[in-house]
């Protein structure tokens, strides 16, 4: 094997297991399964057979025309079911760098003409972090922004689409959150609902076709919102159709499994004939020798882009040119080099590019897949720069770029022609330079306030690159905390909106790039160790945190010292929940804080103590705990942290010792505070509708119920729709309606059991038995609570209860009186540990009814 061939074989290993996850997949619900197209495919080599050649100008013929019809007619055929059946499909197109997918996709666009509207969003290859990236592209499309125009038009563009729409300020608050504008904090889950709305708007007169461009680089937020769009969108035809290299299903496997409105489909290399019809297809029958062609197809392994490139690379050389329309051989091309490799063919082409085109080509790619004039000027030598723009057409008319969108007002847009044309140019220029570019473009940037995100990854590059080379001189220390600041500013914006992912991206970034015991690196750390708590990282949130108290003990800064210990204690929640610990750790952290005015501190120290009472079920101390943080976090004006008290005060109200009327006011108060915040709306609701059901008022807990549903449906959040309907099953139990229970119920634990939620399926399983039970199906119901008993944490008080007390009442029915009052006396002791005034109250209950039917009355 040729040396660097393994580049082009490693996709096609890829694909080799990508073609037995798509066999296993289904196109749409009733179409045969998805095939990978055989060398033998009798469609296609009748297709071939027909394929009729053009003179003229290289790649006025696609190479998506070759090879590539069965994979369009899918692309076409889903596109026609999106608009029959007025729904959201997802056609996930996956292949190697340069197979043709973006060809493919401007195909279908040209296929269905002009029957929809189309708008296309490219992930960038650099500048992790910044999750909603693509959704500038869409929404300045959807908005009408002409080139140049900034983005921060787009909101208040979008208005004719939003005609008729009565949440169009929400919509446009939660796009603009997406776009990185606004001041108001917009969880993840409204933007996604927002883009949803703007989407389903747009395409309300005309089908929307919704190109997203290698999502392979996509933030995983931009994956959920990509399914989220596909799972939740309703009553309007859109095709989302996602381009991506095949490692996509490494990270993202759910995106490859068959769902009823998702396709999957690989593409193959191009087969002998197949390469060989390209290259008659891009020359138009010019004389190019047998052995020629056969040597280029050969080296190209199927790879379109590798065969358009070797064809270009003949022009530049002159062994190819054009005469009478067509291209003919000026030179015997037998004894033409052929690279071994896509990449070595396209450094090839960039080598021979005179001084002046490599320099201009070599800065645009420092400022990345898109750039512009103006930028590429500015990062020029002095006396490079009035020859710019020639330079620009020159590489316009060799087809390594081409003109695009801008992005910036006045300022003429390019981008590459293919990505592994700007990996190329990229790796062509030296490190040092690379590092003064970045650094340069940086400051470009920051002139015209572009994204803090993208300005910190060109400062941290300019910084890395320094360093690699052992360059750290005081020019180079200077980077690094500028590029942290901007690192760190992206990451808590992110970290606000609940996007976690991105937020441990740039927090980690941003801590790497400042000295150790600097307090605006340990501030980052305690940040990023809270973010990746959340994101489930347990293990490195601790090891982050530990290693954040460790210096904050070393510099003696007993503010961020206690900041640490209080976030490694949440940490300890769930790895190691010593109460006795966490309350030690946040009494001392207290006083700390109160004399450092540390509002945040204190907010997080009693939110911990009440976690602590949580544990021990004591409701009452824990809503005391709760309305002191709340009060630090209303100063704060951290709105992340107002929510999460404000959701933990419902659910205390509503299972706490509060009178119900009491209990009732406290949720009206918390409504009235957080108008804006839907997520906490309907959860605060659930909890109301438990208490109308308390106190007889059935219809109006169904009511609320059902707004509550409605909220959580419309923002896609799975486990908290299906946690809102098993209240409303509670609810139809203490009605006395136990059939409309079960269905409640049982469709509940349905849906956690597909999400492969065991904790929450413990407590719905007990009430589901308990609902079964009433209606004397006692077999059935005995079955549901050995799920409960199984799927139960040991800590789990209510489940424990409820699942014992319902088997109770299975037992004594069978005649098992002895074994039944155990458990019903169990349940009550494990009740009367807790102020949870209901279930002490059902536990009795049940301990009356078995006490009664094995003939004890009185104590009954």
């Amino acid at each position: 094997m040729r040396e660097g061939r393994s580049l082009c074989q490693r996709p096609r290993r890829l694909e080799r297991g990508g073609k037995r996850l798509l066999r296993d997949a289904v196109h749409a619900e009733l179409l045969p399964p998805l095939r990978i197209k055989g060398r033998d495919d009798p469609i296609e080599a009748h297709r071939l057979l027909g394929l009729a050649g053009e003179p003229g100008r290289l790649g006025r013929l696609g190479s998506a025309l070759v090879g590539r019809s069965f994979e369009l007619e899918q692309l076409e055929r889903t596109f026609e079911r999106a608009v029959a059946e007025r729904a959201c499909r997802l056609f996930t197109v996956l292949g190697p760098a340069g197979i043709g997918k973006t060809r493919l996709s401007s195909e279908l666009i040209e296929a269905l003409g002009g029957r929809a509207r189309v708008v296309r969003g490219r992930c960038l290859p650099y500048g992790e972090g910044i999750t909603f990236w693509p959704l500038v592209e869409v929404v300045g499309q959807l908005a009408g922004l002409a080139p140049g125009e900034p983005v921060d038009e787009a909101p208040a563009r979008i208005g004719a689409l939003l005609d008729g729409e009565e949440d169009a300020e929400r919509i446009r608050a939660g796009v603009a959150a997406a776009l990185g504008l606004g001041a108001r904090q917009v969880r993840t889950e409204e933007t996604f609902w927002a883009v949803r709305k703007l989407l389903e708007a747009a395409a309300r007169d005309r089908p929307l076709l919704v190109v997203l461009d290698d999502i392979h680089w996509a933030e995983p937020t931009l994956l959920d919102l990509i399914e989220y769009l596909a799972g939740w969108s309703r009553e309007q035809p859109i095709l989302l159709c996602c381009l991506a290299r095949p490692d996509l299903l490494d990270v993202r496997p759910s995106l490859g499994a068959p769902r009823p409105n998702a396709t999957t489909i690989l593409l193959e290399p191009l087969g002998e004939a197949e390469s060989a019809a390209l290259i008659e297809n891009l020359l138009g029958r010019a004389d190019v020798a047998e052995e020629a062609r056969a040597r280029i197809a050969e080296a190209a392994e199927g790879n379109p882009l590798f065969v358009e490139e070797m064809l270009r690379m003949l022009i530049d050389e002159g062994l190819l040119r054009e005469e009478g329309g067509r291209w003919e051989p000026a030179a015997d091309l037998t004894a033409a080099a052929v690279p071994p490799t896509i990449h070595a063919l396209l450094s090839a082409r960039l080598d021979r590019l005179g001084e002046g085109e490599r320099a201009v080509v070599q800065r645009a790619a420092v400022v990345g897949q898109e750039f512009w004039w103006g930028a590429v000027a500015d990062l020029s030598p002095d006396d490079l720069r009035a020859e710019v723009g020639t330079h620009l057409q020159t590489l316009v008319r060799k087809e390594l770029i081409r003109p695009g969108p801008s992005s910036f007002a006045g300022e003429d847009g390019f981008r590459f022609g293919h990505g592994l044309i700007r990996e190329a140019a990229y790796a062509s220029v030296p490190k040092e330079l690379r590092a003064d570019l970045h650094e340069r473009f940086a400051a470009w940037l920051e002139r015209r306030a572009a994204e803090d995100g993208i300005v910190g990854y060109h400062l941290e590059q300019a910084f890395r690159n320094r360093e690699s080379l052992g360059h750290v001189d005081d020019r180079a220390r200077g980077l690094a905390p500028r590029a942290a600041e901007r690192l760190g500013a992206a990451g808590r914006r992110a970290f606000a909106r609940g996007d976690m992912a991105a937020a441990v991206n740039l927090l980690e970034r941003a801590s790497g790039l400042l000295p150790a015991g600097e307090p605006d690196r340990l501030e980052l750390l305690i940040t990023l160790g809270t973010a990746l708590r959340e994101r489930g990282a347990l293990q490195e949130a601790g090891e982050v945190l530990a290693g954040a108290l460790a210096a904050a003990t070393g510099a003696a800064d007993s503010r961020l010292e206690h900041r640490a210990r209080v976030e490694r204690a949440f940490v300890g929640l769930y790895t190691n929940p010593d109460t006795e610990d966490l309350r030690r750790v946040a009494e001392a952290a207290i006083p700390v804080f109160e004399r450092a005015g540390d509002d945040v501190g204190l907010s997080k120290a009693h939110a911990l103590l009440a976690q602590v009472h949580w544990m021990h079920l004591e409701v009452g101390a824990m809503e005391e705990e709760l309305e002191r943080g709340l009060r630090h976090a209303e100063r704060s004006g951290d709105e992340r942290e107002l929510s999460l008290f404000r959701t933990e005060l419902s659910r205390a109200a509503l299972v706490g010792p509060r009178p119900i009327e009491e209990a009732l006011r406290v949720c009206e108060e918390i409504l009235e505070r957080s108008r804006e915040d839907r997520s906490l709306r309907a959860g605060v609701l659930t909890m109301m509708a438990g208490m109308e059901a308390t106190r007889g008022r059935f219809e109006e807990a169904r009511a609320l119920g059902r707004e509550s549903a409605a909220i959580y449906e419309e923002l896609g959040l799975s486990l908290a729709l299906a946690m809102s309907r098993m209240y409303v099953g509670i609810s139809e139990l203490i009605a006395g309606d136990a059939p409309a229970a079960e269905r409640v119920l049982r469709h509940v634990c349905e849906a956690l059991e597909r999400m492969g939620e065991r904790g929450r399926l413990s407590t719905a399983a007990a009430f589901l038995a308990r609902a079964l039970c009433a209606q004397r199906r006692f077999d059935e119901a005995e079955r549901w609570t050995e799920i409960s008993e199984e799927a139960a944490s040991h800590d789990d008080v209510v489940s424990q209860a409820v699942w014992r007390g319902a088997r109770a009442i299975v037992l004594v029915r069978r005649g098992e009186e002895e074994q039944a009052l155990r458990l019903a006396r169990e349940a009550v002791a494990l009740a009367d540990q807790t102020d949870f005034t209901n279930m002490r109250a059902d536990a009795l209950m049940e301990l009356a009814d078995v006490l009664r039917i094995a003939g004890d009355p009185a104590e009954a």
